[in-house]
């Protein structure tokens, strides 16, 4: 017989998922990925409560944590990043195909084309990075979710649309109030919408990773495309 902590039962909360008999590694991998957040849960497969990942002294050490002491240098950012896909199935798991390392791809594919179409914009009035490559995108329908810094150096989150600053109260939210305001305007939103992402140049990277993957994941309610709101290099 297997080891049950082998086999897991994953429960996606933000979309009221369930993946059932997922292998360990696997879990893991989506952790890493970005795939699975800190209050999404797990159980051994089949049986038991439903533990959160953060909860899970055995998950919890894959869960992507901020580096205080990280450089600014861009130098890291430049470096060339290698993505390996090892996953092979075990003989004891079912003979479905093998869909994960399409739906890996796939999320690779969408952080690398939004760190590449990059718009300039200042409605969000952010202190975002500056970029010499990039167009300027004057869509009056598109919304925009701002990420700045407090005064502590925390992640504080703003909504507005096209070039407009937001209203007083699309201010000064939390990551759950944000994203509660970009749901309430995607259903009253009729089409697809295009949303970018204005974020503080001295954020982590991990905060606009987070963002990124809410955002996919609400791409059936209408969001065509994800942008990176970024400024024009002074010369």
């Amino acid at each position: 017989m297997s080891d049950p902590r082998r086999l897991l039962d994953v429960w996606v909360v933000e979309l009221n998922t369930v993946y059932r008999r997922v292998p360990f590694t696997v879990v893991a991998d989506w952790i890493q990925q970005g795939r699975l957040l800190d209050d999404d849960c797990c159980r051994p497969a089949g049986q038991g409560e439903w533990v959160r990942l953060a909860d899970d002294p055995m998950l919890a050490a894959y869960l992507p944590r901020s580096d205080p002491r990280r450089s600014d240098d861009q130098a890291e950012a430049l470096e060339r990043v290698a993505f390996e896909f090892a996953y092979r199935p075990r003989e004891d798991d079912d003979e479905d195909v093998d869909m994960i390392p399409l739906i890996d791809i796939s999320l690779v594919l969408l952080i690398f084309f939004m760190m590449t179409s990059t718009v300039v914009i200042t409605g969000a009035g952010i202190d975002t990075p500056e970029t010499e490559f990039s167009f300027v995108q004057a869509d009056p329908e598109m919304i925009w979710i701002g990420i700045d810094r407090d005064a502590a150096g925390q992640p504080v989150y703003s909504i507005g649309q096209g070039q407009a600053p937001p209203d007083a109260e699309d201010t000064g939210l939390s990551e759950e109030q944000v994203l509660q305001r970009l749901d309430a305007r995607l259903r009253q939103h009729r089409g697809q919408v295009e949303v970018r992402v204005a974020a503080h140049r001295q954020l982590p990277f991990e905060t606009v990773r987070r963002m990124t993957v809410h955002l996919q994941r609400r791409k059936p309610l209408g969001i065509s495309r994800i942008y990176g709101e970024v400024s024009e290099k002074q010369p």
